[in-house]
């Protein structure tokens, strides 16, 4: 039926649907849009890293507990501190410690109960610094005294200004050496130890379970700070052969990142070998025992002596 049969009533009638139709189109139009806006910014949110789990508090407390515990860290690395004089407690000489670099769990141990917990059976021991200051570590963590004559010459001031006053004739500010298993040292102190007998020191770590030395310059007793990946192990003690293991090939790939001479290098190792022969009692040749250089070290191999 054409439009020019209608009648002016139909025609109209007709208009006045068209009309509504379109409006019904521009007022849901918006609707449609807005939700498919909401749609992508739900997705954009749940695309980003989460920084808060407000579900936490509801898990299990063994997985809770599981989840400190990785966030904490597990034991088994290298803590390096200098050690100081404090004689600002009660007229005593007390020995405390600065660390280089602080260690996770140190605030992590703070959150809650539950990880106090956590941080004090991964890290039982302690060491005390200035204040209230408490540096934690665990059984498998390498302690690395940088200053070592200041770590010798601290102890025998201590051992003899106390020997009279305690019963066992070492003083409970030095009782921190009881929880160390793990010790390293500059090799210099070694030298030292040679001239005046000094590894008197060793023998306060009873536990002692591997002892490490870092190859230093002639006449230097101080480590500078350095990174974990920073040494190399040059030579290991063989406690079934009794004997010291030069690991030449490392020795080698030392020469060839920063230049050196071979035959030089082989004889400033060899030269530690024999301070430790020579400065260690027999009872500490049963415990692993390790000799590392500090990448680039063999730059400068005329200071070692």
């Amino acid at each position: 039926m054409s439009s020019g049969s209608l009648s002016p009533d139909t025609r109209n009638k007709m208009a006045e649907l068209s009309a509504t139709s379109s409006s019904s189109n521009d007022t849901y139009s918006p609707h449609v849009t807005s939700s498919k806006s909401a749609s992508m910014s739900e997705h954009t949110e749940a695309t980003k890293p989460l920084t808060k789990f407000h579900l936490f508090p509801k898990l299990a407390p063994e997985l809770r507990a599981m989840i400190w515990s990785s966030a904490i860290g597990k034991p088994c690395s290298l803590h390096q501190f200098y050690i100081q004089s404090d004689q600002s407690v009660l007229e005593k000489t007390i020995c405390v410690f600065r660390p280089t670099t602080s260690h996770p769990s140190h605030s992590i141990g703070r959150t809650c109960h539950v990880s106090r917990e956590q941080t004090l059976a991964l890290f039982p021991y302690c060491l005390h610094g200035k204040g209230d200051k408490v540096w934690r570590f665990g059984k498998l963590d390498t302690i690395c005294i940088l200053n070592g004559l200041v770590f010798n010459s601290l102890y025998t001031q201590i051992r003899d200004k106390y020997m009279s006053k305690t019963k066992l004739g070492v003083p409970r500010s030095w009782s921190w050496a009881d929880n160390v298993r793990r010790l390293m040292l500059a090799s210099h102190l070694l030298n030292l130890w040679n001239i005046v007998s000094g590894s008197v020191v060793l023998k306060e770590f009873h536990n002692l379970e591997e002892l490490h030395f870092v190859m230093s310059y002639y006449r230097t007793y101080t480590l500078p700070t350095f990174s974990q990946q920073d040494l190399r192990k040059v030579v290991e003690w063989d406690t079934s052969r009794a004997m010291f293991f030069v690991d030449v090939a490392v020795v080698e790939a030392c020469i060839a990142e920063s230049g050196g001479n071979k035959n030089e290098c082989i004889k400033a190792v060899n030269g530690v070998i024999k301070e430790i022969c020579r400065a260690l009692p027999e009872s500490f040749k049963v415990l692993p025992i390790n000799i590392f250089a500090l990448k680039g070290w063999t730059r400068e191999l005329k200071k070692y002596g």
